[in-house]
């Protein structure tokens, strides 16, 4: 009997302790460095990722994210906690080596980046060059087939000789026409670009 008390008495502890870090955890003025500290201490005494995010409503995912903020770096963590560095913005350089990771949280306060743009750095960072080099001339080949695809379209519309210099960004298309009904052609076409645009307005 004394047993099966004990046991129920520490249920309730654990019970009560569910009860108040949740009400911490929904107070605004609790930090994310906080709220990562209550959702540890509830492992610590048992609880899972499961429990906890259904017990704050929250995704598994969410509570995860949460509790990786503090395998950061102490530094860092003293920005989240000063409101310098965004919980979102400390979530991508957790994938950082610790050792970097002041160095990456001071530039992203200074660059003003984005979360966004944090993440890329990040993944950036943490790419092999060759891997990188290998990505960008993959996007290259692909924009030039759609530059090259483009090119054929008008040919096809106005049965002419276009050539194209340049990339995605910037550059120079060219049109020749070799007779008095080329170039009427192309007048055509034009005015039919002149008026659909109307049409719109």
């Amino acid at each position: 009997m004394k047993k099966k008390k004990n046991r129920l008495t520490a249920d309730a502890g654990k019970s009560t302790d569910l009860a108040a870090a949740i009400t911490k955890m929904k107070n605004p003025s609790t930090s994310a460095i906080e709220e990562a500290y209550l959702q540890k201490k509830l492992v610590d005494r048992g609880y899972t990722q499961e429990e906890i995010a259904s017990a704050t409503g929250k995704s598994r995912s969410a509570v995860a994210n949460t509790l990786r903020l503090l395998t950061l770096e102490g530094e860092v963590l003293g920005m989240i906690e000063s409101g310098e560095l965004s919980a979102g913005h400390a979530r991508a350089l957790v994938k950082v080596p610790k050792e970097k990771q002041y160095a990456f949280a001071v530039e992203t306060v200074k660059g003003g980046y984005s979360v966004r743009q944090t993440e890329r750095a990040v993944k950036v960072f943490l790419t092999p060059p060759e891997v990188l080099l290998a990505e960008k001339n993959a996007a290259a080949t692909a924009k030039s087939e759609e530059l090259r695809a483009f090119v054929e379209r008008m040919r096809a519309v106005f049965r002419l000789k276009v050539s194209l210099v340049g990339n995605g960004k910037k550059g120079r298309v060219s049109i020749d026409y070799f007779s008095p009904e080329d170039l009427y052609r192309l007048e055509e076409c034009v005015e039919t670009i002149e008026k659909n645009n109307l049409s719109r307005e």
